[in-house]
């Protein structure tokens, strides 16, 4: 087959999208919701800055508003990233897709749920990137 042809760039996007705690939190308000990504064929890397106040509900943390739906299948095509700058724990945060779906959840070292209990006011800044069906 012609690989050259199979692997031109013929899809190449930029833009914005709002970042939006899906779970974790309620009675959210945001102070900073911003999102960029880019788009190459299915692969997509985004950025988003987060600040807001909420009272958290002692649950895993989800991010929603992604531009495009993860893929399903494979863990490897769920994606995945960590928050270069947060306010919410001490820890160390990643992010795992949660395919067929326009979010990522969080957790903390590798394995526990990233959560927060009680009212605050806090930021995430992150960075997160995936595949998309």
């Amino acid at each position: 087959g012609d690989t050259a042809a199979a692997n031109a760039l013929d899809d190449y996007e930029e833009g914005t999208w709002t970042p939006t705690l899906h779970d974790g939190f309620t009675s959210v308000s945001y102070s900073i919701q911003k999102g960029i990504y880019t788009k190459i064929g299915r692969f997509v890397a985004c950025d988003f800055y987060i600040l807001f106040s909420g009272t958290g509900l002692g649950s895993q943390i989800t991010i929603s508003g992604l531009q495009f739906v993860i893929a399903s299948g494979n863990s490897y095509v769920q994606g995945g990233g960590v928050s270069t700058y947060q306010s919410v724990t001490s820890d160390t945060v990643q992010f795992y897709g949660q395919n067929n779906t326009t979010r990522f959840g969080g957790y903390v070292n590798g394995g526990g749920l990233y959560i927060k209990s009680g009212s605050t006011t806090a930021y995430i800044i992150g960075t997160f990137q995936y595949i998309t069906a």
